[in-house]
């Protein structure tokens, strides 16, 4: 059996991300990484974690399949402008395992940190231009939204019914848009390391 220690110096998360404030997220989605760059943790203390009956089925089961994580989506990263992660929400137990057992990579969801004053002038411009584009859309969505909840979808209201899904298809988007400008800026600003495996993609 593995035993687990507090020597791996793990951070909480708040202290991780604390050395960052006011920041913009991005997603990066499923990344190829090095769990060693793992160094916070969303639930505390750790351990509480290291033993437990959950981490001893993990364990087992690497011993016996090796490391074949189906569902990297629930391990939820956020990355660091210093190129380390914390834990965002989901993936404690996977994550100190890796690291413990010296996992070489593994895949998980990731989120990019950016600090507001990393973004370039041109950069604020142009999200805060998109996000009064978003703004006027989700208002008359929640207008409608709030029409709809109170009447019901009317038969005879179809246009309407038609303008409110094509409103909220219009902010959806503008997010993915957004979110695009924002991976630009990470990889402008070198924040988002070439072994992700993220790909290089501009805005429209």
């Amino acid at each position: 059996m593995l035993v687990l220690s507090g020597q791996q110096d793990w951070m909480q998360k708040a202290d991780v991300v604390g050395d960052y404030d006011n920041y913009l997220r991005c997603e990066l989605g499923i990344c190829d990484i090095n769990p060693k760059d793992i160094v916070g943790l969303s639930l505390w203390p750790p351990e509480e974690l290291f033993n437990d009956e959950y981490m001893r089925f993990l364990y087992d089961s690497v011993l016996k399949l090796g490391w074949r994580d189906s569902v990297p989506c629930d391990l939820n990263l956020e990355l660091l402008p210093n190129g380390k992660y914390t834990v965002s929400s989901r993936g404690n137990h996977r994550a100190i395992l890796a690291r413990a057992m010296n996992i070489p990579r593994i895949k998980a969801n990731v989120d990019l940190l950016i600090p507001i004053y990393f973004l370039s002038e041109k950069t604020h411009k142009q999200l805060e231009e998109f996000r009064l584009q978003q703004e006027e859309f989700e208002h008359e969505a929640a207008y409608l939204g709030k029409l709809f909840s109170s009447k019901g979808f009317i038969s005879g209201k179809l246009d309407e019914e038609k303008n409110y899904r094509d409103l909220l298809r219009e902010s959806n988007r503008i997010s993915r848009i957004i979110n695009q400008l924002l991976k630009e800026e990470g990889f402008r600003l070198n924040l988002i390391p070439k072994g992700l495996g993220v790909l290089k993609v501009k805005v429209q």
